[in-house]
């Protein structure tokens, strides 16, 4: 019988709420908003497109838990997201498209719905009723239910 061994060299606590893909721990900024108004998000100071911020790049909000995804970039100190907060959160922004699938560390039992393989792909609704490892390569997760620990590997 064959066996896997799993060396991961970077990992990514998953951001639920099923409107950004996993991204690539690959940081393109992090900072807090100065102010948003529906779904813009603007930055004082900072030049989003000097930065290279560009449509299909992800957001994460740790502190209020959630995930988006840029849309534009208006102008260089605002972005139009695809989710907007309720308040002024720190944030940071990897680049797009970089995740060409990780595995995932469950850490209790959760419902929810995983793209695997190519971003494009369909949805599977899959159950773990066990914490552990999903060796499958997951590009994208989305309605979870159950837990909120879950840790993505490369």
């Amino acid at each position: 019988m064959s066996s896997q061994i799993l060396q991961p060299t970077r990992a990514l606590k998953v951001m639920p709420g099923g409107v950004a893909d996993i991204p690539f721990p690959e940081v393109m900024y992090s900072g807090t908003t100065t102010s948003f108004i529906e779904n813009l998000i603007t930055v004082d100071g900072v030049d989003f497109d000097a930065l290279g911020v560009s449509a299909g790049d992800i957001i994460y909000m740790p502190s209020a838990n959630m995930s988006m995804t840029v849309i534009s970039v208006p102008s260089p100190d605002t972005i139009e997201v695809n989710w907007y907060p309720d308040a002024n959160y720190s944030f940071v922004i990897y680049k797009g498209g970089l995740n060409r699938g990780c595995i995932l560390y469950i850490g209790a039992e959760s419902n929810a719905q995983f793209v695997v393989g190519s971003p494009s792909g369909s949805r599977t609704p899959i159950t773990l009723s066990a914490s552990g490892f999903l060796p499958l390569q997951v590009t994208s997760i989305s309605e979870i239910s159950g837990t909120s620990n879950i840790v993505a590997f490369w």
